[in-house]
């Protein structure tokens, strides 16, 4: 079954399969668009997989973008899936999620999250999930939206 792991610190501290990086929307990244996942294979061994994903600008929540926020955390998850990588990281850097209130940035990826690990956790190569804060504002949003999908660790 896969599991959640959320901590503060810096994400070159987790070793990982797949590690994501999370652009804003304004980002100009070729082949990739808001709601969406890119897998790049990197030649180095400290990463194998890199994947990108836009996340959409926050409006106030009235413009779809709760909707393309976990569009993008569920594409991640199946490129990490598809890849049949183990472990995906997430950098959950307050700036990637432009503009949007931590609260909600931290609920919608944790139940996106978790819907995914709902359907696809027992079958799925990916066996972990790491989030790694910036700040203990981030990580506090995200344990608690955890604590709300009623998973276990």
């Amino acid at each position: 079954m896969t599991k959640i792991h959320i901590s503060k610190g810096n994400i070159a501290q987790i070793f990982g399969d797949a590690f994501v990086e999370i652009l804003c929307e304004n980002h100009d990244e070729k082949d990739c668009e808001v709601g969406r996942a890119k897998l790049v294979i990197e030649p180095d061994a400290f990463k194998k997989h890199l994947i990108k994903t836009i996340v959409p600008k926050w409006h106030g929540g009235n413009h779809n973008e709760i909707e393309m926020l976990a569009r993008s955390q569920i594409a991640c998850l199946d490129k990490a899936a598809e890849a049949g990588v183990s472990r995906i990281v997430f950098s959950a850097k307050s700036n990637n999620y432009d503009d949007y209130p931590y609260s909600e940035a931290a609920y919608i990826t944790m139940s996106a999250t978790a819907l995914w690990i709902d359907h696809f956790g027992p079958t799925t190569s990916v066996k972990d999930v790491y989030f790694i804060c910036d700040d203990e504002t981030m990580r506090k949003n995200l344990e608690d939206a955890f604590d709300d999908t009623g998973l276990s660790t």
